[in-house]
């Protein structure tokens, strides 16, 4: 099976009418550079290796250590969220429908701690 050059030009044109008229490449000229994604994923790894290092300092034992642990995984996770899947750059929309997924996820998560008597 072949396909003739006016097969893959009509899908192209295809392709090209069903992306909206809304979406343009200048929507997202403000996204990370790969330099900035680097420097990214280097923040990210500093806060892991603090994260590690967290458990073995005798300072931090306990619930001061344990709060500094969700903080850097908050802070790791917003990080994730915004800039890698690009939700900083969305509409707000979006960003709504995340914050009521995320929402929903978080209560649903409690109602079975709840259920399971685990908190």
């Amino acid at each position: 099976m072949t396909i003739e050059t006016s097969e893959v030009e009509e899908l192209g044109e295809a392709a090209d009418a069903a992306v909206p008229d809304d979406h343009h490449e200048e929507d997202h000229l403000d996204h990370p550079t790969p330099k900035q994604y680097w420097l990214i994923a280097l923040a990210l790894g500093l806060i892991t290796a603090v994260e590690i290092a967290v458990p073995s300092i005798d300072a931090l034992d306990g619930p001061v250590g344990v709060s500094l642990l969700f903080i850097l995984g908050g802070i790791k996770f917003g990080m994730v969220v915004a800039l890698f899947m690009h939700l900083k750059f969305e509409k707000p929309l979006y960003k709504m429908l995340f914050l009521v997924g995320l929402a929903g996820a978080m209560a649903m998560f409690i109602v079975v701690l709840l259920t399971f008597q685990a908190i």
